[in-house]
């Protein structure tokens, strides 16, 4: 999993920077999720159509960080992904397998990233955001936000 994450090189890949914008910064958590979560053969999409159906870029509805938690719980089961606590996707990552840590804002755009396994305690996570790294305390990229998880099984 870990060679997979690395080939996308969240911390330097200009796909992945913050871009500021006059009204806030744009990130880009959900374009890397779907980068990883395809490559690792278990797509979060970021277009679908109206069935949750991942459809090409430009077609379809875009999928947000608050979009994609929508889909997982509507639409993620019937492609393999399941909810599960935080050691649960600790667990999951430590054996290869996709897992995600999500947030909903009900106010603005909220945050996905990846759970990877580090040697460290604890849950982990590669993200694009406002920072860009590889692994990382989840609390780097959520601070005491609350997030979900879901694994891909």
């Amino acid at each position: 999993m870990l060679a997979v994450i690395a080939q996308f090189d969240v911390e330097a890949t200009p796909r992945y920077r913050p871009v500021p914008t006059p009204r806030a910064t744009t990130t880009w958590c959900n374009i890397f999720v779907w980068d990883a979560t395809r490559a690792l053969g278990a797509e979060v999409p970021h277009w679908v159509d109206e069935a949750g159906r991942s459809v090409p870029v430009g077609k379809g509805k875009e999928l947000t960080a608050n979009g994609t938690l929508r889909w997982l719980t509507t639409h993620g089961l019937a492609d393999g992904w399941r909810e599960e606590d935080a050691a649960g996707a600790e667990r999951a990552a430590e054996a290869g397998s996709p897992a995600l840590a999500i947030w909903h804002n009900p106010f603005g755009p909220g945050h996905v990233a990846l759970v990877v396994p580090c040697h460290d305690a604890g849950v982990h996570i590669a993200q694009a955001g406002a920072a860009c790294f590889r692994c990382r305390p989840l609390a780097h990229g959520f601070g005491d936000r609350p997030a979900r998880f879901f694994v891909h099984t």
